[in-house]
Formats: structure tokens, sequence, C-alpha cells
């Protein structure tokens, strides 16, 4: 998979970032110009955009720019082997690995499903239900997003789902910002999330812009240190959607 992938991207070097408590699986011998790279097992280190810009070529954008660039592409295992596995055999990716967390830690589940099949199928199988006042959440409790309907199917971007109780469902304040600098210290973008959230929250994406919301990977660290509960990501992400549409219309108007 290692070489396909470098053939494919006229990659110069490949480095396979392992966490570092599976250091010792590791093989002895690796294809030429592969390296390997030990990542704290801690969140969010694995995340693509932080691997890129810690160990890749990626960079962050200037204030005005469209994301994170730079000449890196991070691919996940399992894709990596689904592709290895399409060219060499014919088959194509139709299978994911999911795992299905429960009310409690020890309920963790990880299913071999097929694309397309329905979230209640696989929570079903896991034994587990949502309560009417519960939620369920894909991709994450930190990155993911609630699913209002278990009949979204699984995709191939889907690697987990959560079963959350009504006790465990977190909601949000309205409350003013009480510039602490909890967010701006836990970035790993290095944003000044604080202002961002208030400028977002008013309306000024053209500031958000400036101060370059478009680097934010939607980590949910900022909302989780927060002392006075506000939904970050929620503004940031508004932002950067509004920003996208302008310049989206810029584009067009343009054309």
């Amino acid at each position: 998979a290692v070489q396909l992938l470098s053939l494919a991207t006229g990659a110069s070097k490949c480095i396979l970032a392992i966490p570092d408590d599976m250091m010792d699986q590791v093989p002895d011998s690796l294809p030429n110009g592969c390296m390997v790279a030990s990542i704290a097992n801690v969140y969010p280190n694995g995340l693509q955009e932080v691997l890129a810009k810690d160990h890749g070529a990626g960079r962050l954008m200037e204030a005005d720019g469209n994301g994170i660039r730079g000449n890196t592409v991070v691919v996940g295992a399992e894709h990596a082997l689904a592709m290895a596995v399409s060219l060499r055999q014919g088959r194509p990716f139709v299978e994911k690995l999911v795992t299905v967390a429960g009310h409690e830690e020890a309920e963790l589940k990880t299913f071999k499903v097929r694309i397309g099949t329905p979230i209640s199928h696989v929570l079903k199988q896991a034994g587990l239900s949502v309560s009417p006042k519960g939620k369920l959440i894909v991709n994450g409790m930190m990155k993911g997003y609630a699913c209002f309907s278990d009949q979204q199917p699984v995709t191939s971007s889907t690697h987990c789902i959560h079963v959350q109780s009504q006790e465990q469902v977190f909601f949000y304040d309205e409350a003013q910002c009480i510039n602490c600098g909890k967010c701006d210290a836990i970035c790993p973008m290095d944003l000044a999330v604080g202002l961002l959230g208030r400028m977002a929250e008013y309306g000024k994406f053209e500031d958000c812009k400036e101060l370059g919301a478009q680097n934010c990977i939607y980590c949910g660290l900022c909302a989780y240190v927060c002392p006075a509960k506000r939904p970050l990501v929620h503004f940031i992400s508004n932002a950067t959607h509004a920003i996208w549409l302008e310049e989206s219309q810029a584009r067009k108007d343009f054309a």
C-alpha cells in the first residue's frame, strides 16, 4: 500500500505515523524512502491536519488564503489498505470498520459494516438504542456531529458512532467570553480563538478572515475547555462557511 501510494502521488518520501504505544509492532524493514514518526497517543495528534503541520510539508495558510496548504497527503491506514486491495484484487471499497460506543466506555465494539447500511442496523447489532432525549454522535465526541436520524447510512468516512444517554447530553450556554485565554492556549493551529469567537458571534466575517479562521480544523478543544460553555466551534464554523459562500459568489461574478 505504501509503494502504491508513493507511485500514485509522486511523493519523494513517506512517513508512517505510529502511536507511541504501538512502536513495538513496526517491522524491521521498510520500503525505500519510508520512515517512521512516533506520535504521542493523545488527541488531537492523530488528526490529518495536525500530522501535516507537524510532520509533513503542511503549513498554515495566509490570512486571506483558502486553507492549510502544502505538498503533503495524509491517508488513513484503512483507506490505504482499501486502495491496495482495489488495485491488486479488483475489489472496491465497500466495507468500513466502525467502532460503536454506548453509554459506558466498556461498551466499545467494532464492526465491519457495508457502506450504505443504516446506522440503526449497526446499533441493533451492538445491542444499543437511542433514548428520546439522548443523542447520536457520528465520528467522535470532539470532532463529530449530531446525527438526527438513525436511518442515516454509514459512509466511507464514518469511523465511529457514539450513543449518549439523556444525562450525558451537553448543552452550551449563551454566556459572554471571560477572556481566560484557555481556548487560545490549547488551539493546535495557534489561532486567537477567543477573539475569533467574538467576531464570528456578531457576524464580523471579514475580521474572522483576517484572523485566519479558515485554519480552524474543528477539533473541538476550545469548546471543551471553555469555562463559559461557549459554542466556539459553532461560531467559527459559521464564519468559515460564510467566507466560503462569499468567495464562491465572487468567483461566479468574476467568471
